[in-house]
């Protein structure tokens, strides 16, 4: 006759000779607190215009540069006018969206007022 099984065991062989691992354990928990209100940016901070103006700001000089002094490998004019671009794609799709949000679309982007 086969006696009551009883749980399996963990492997033992990093604890002591006679040593067994806890089945379970508890943790206390203090009670939940209520989450701090964290502040919102400045509207300074979050408008994305100086970003963008700054940026193409940026690369226009760059383009400028390369341009007229031929600084650079072959490829530097190439990557200031893909830079320019890539502005201006940026300052197409803030716009659009801004129209969204004073329209009142659905799919408008949160915060751009």
């Amino acid at each position: 006759m086969v006696g009551p099984r009883s749980a399996p065991e963990a492997p033992s062989s990093s604890l002591p000779r006679g040593r067994k691992l806890p089945t379970h354990s508890v943790v206390e928990t203090e009670p939940a607190q209520p989450n701090p209100r964290i502040p919102e940016l400045p509207a300074a901070l979050r408008a994305p215009g100086p970003v963008i103006v700054a940026g193409m700001a940026a690369w226009l000089v760059a383009t400028v540069v390369v341009a007229v002094t031929g600084v650079g490998p072959d490829r530097a004019l190439t990557v200031c006018w893909v830079g320019l671009a890539v502005g201006a794609l940026g300052t197409v799709i803030v716009l659009v969206q801004r129209g969204a949000v004073r329209r009142g679309a659905k799919g408008a982007q949160v915060g751009l007022n």
